[in-house]
């Protein structure tokens, strides 16, 4: 049997119109792991932008009179937190006048993974931190705050850049040595893996912590507003939510296109081998078998130019961001935003659902086919 499994392989691998036929399923699998590698690349570094450890979990906000009680309930409860003063603010410098959401932070409110996400490799002892968009405004400008009677002069640092060009824009981080304001505002990481995190290990559960640092505040009187990541970004995050299941829709019908295609590789299969299937028969084949064998065949084949896809997808996506930035120079654009901001991430597990979709209904689909046309062959 084995001897002629491999006859049979073998006759159906040297007819080359076949195989030529199944270079279009080569190329639209190099298409889609390359669009999906990408569109997954791009969602899971907008995500990151807004991760918790970028706006927190949660983000509560009290009077500057209460700030000191909530950071002791937030201490106590081990809740991990970061502290900032909100603002709304204009920065005048050269020509340019630009209204910014303004945080007022420590240099403490930088952890590694903020520095990572806002790409800062040099943190500067104070000033105003702007995007790299704002690169041409000056090393100086004056700062109007919606908290305050008069500009004053501020140093500016256009350093940071998360890719996410409407954050960018829009916000501004202040650093001075103590965080005031009329508001002070804790972002608020919750983790309920029960494990560590920032390099501390715990037994309580944060969600239980918050919600007694909550009723904590409740019992003491203290006015407070708890607004979500999901609620603060509700816009963005709808957004991403609305791109994944588009992606995810089109992957479907990609699959089902794909899938397809399994027809005419099992239409080609029995034109072209009629004659051998016949001849295996003689030598004493079952119908049942020749069935069997010409499906395993059928999909043998597309695994082995869905494996020559994937490999082709995931080259051309490592060697996409050098080709971009070669485009980029040459014809003096800027394709940084949401094409190269991201660092590159292979999907492994999304691809491989798509893959098996793609054989279990070309499996289905080959299978009805052959026996369709089982006594044709």
């Amino acid at each position: 049997m084995l001897k002629l499994i491999r006859l049979w392989l073998r006759e159906v691998f040297s007819h080359h119109a076949f195989l030529k036929g199944n270079i279009l399923l080569c190329f639209t699998i190099t298409i889609f792991t390359l669009s999906l590698t990408f569109s997954e690349s791009m969602i899971h570094g907008i995500s990151r932008i807004m991760s918790d450890e970028m706006f927190g979990t949660y983000t509560i906000t009290v009077d500057q009179k209460d700030d000191e009680r909530l950071t002791e309930h937030l201490n106590d409860n081990e809740v991990t937190h970061y502290k900032y003063s909100p603002n709304v603010g204009i920065v005048k410098a050269l020509s340019i006048s630009n209204p910014l959401f303004i945080k007022t932070v420590t240099k403490d409110y930088f952890t590694e993974q903020k520095l990572d996400v806002l790409n800062i490799k040099t943190l500067p002892t104070s000033g105003l931190l702007l995007s790299l968009n704002y690169k041409d405004i000056g090393d100086e400008g004056a700062l109007f705050l919606s908290d305050s009677n008069r500009a004053r002069l501020i140093d500016i640092h256009p350093i940071y850049s998360t890719g996410l060009s409407h954050f960018d824009d829009n916000v501004a981080y202040l650093i001075t040595d103590d965080v005031k304001g009329e508001n002070i505002s804790h972002e608020v990481i919750i983790d309920n893996s029960n494990g560590k995190r920032n390099g501390k290990s715990s037994n309580k559960s944060n969600s239980d912590a918050l919600y007694n640092v909550l009723s904590a505040l409740d019992d003491e009187g203290i006015k407070y507003k708890l607004v979500s990541k999901s609620s603060f970004i509700n816009t963005s995050a709808s957004t991403i939510e609305d791109s994944r299941s588009s992606i995810y829709l089109i992957s479907f019908l990609f699959a089902l296109l794909s899938a397809f295609y399994s027809l005419s590789l099992t239409f080609s299969y029995i034109k072209d081998n009629r004659n051998a299937i016949r001849m295996f028969k003689i030598y004493g084949m079952r119908t049942y078998t020749s069935i069997v064998q010409g499906v395993l065949t059928v999909e043998a084949v597309m695994l082995f130019f869905i494996l020559i896809g994937f490999i082709l997808g995931v080259t051309l996506s490592l060697l996409f961001p050098h080709i971009i930035k070669l485009i980029a120079s040459i014809f003096n654009i800027n394709l940084g935003y949401y094409l190269l901001s991201f660092p590159l991430m292979v999907p492994i597990i999304s691809i491989l659902k798509f893959y098996a979709v793609v054989i279990l209904l070309s499996l289905i689909l080959s299978l009805s086919m052959f026996i369709t046309h089982k006594k044709s062959i």
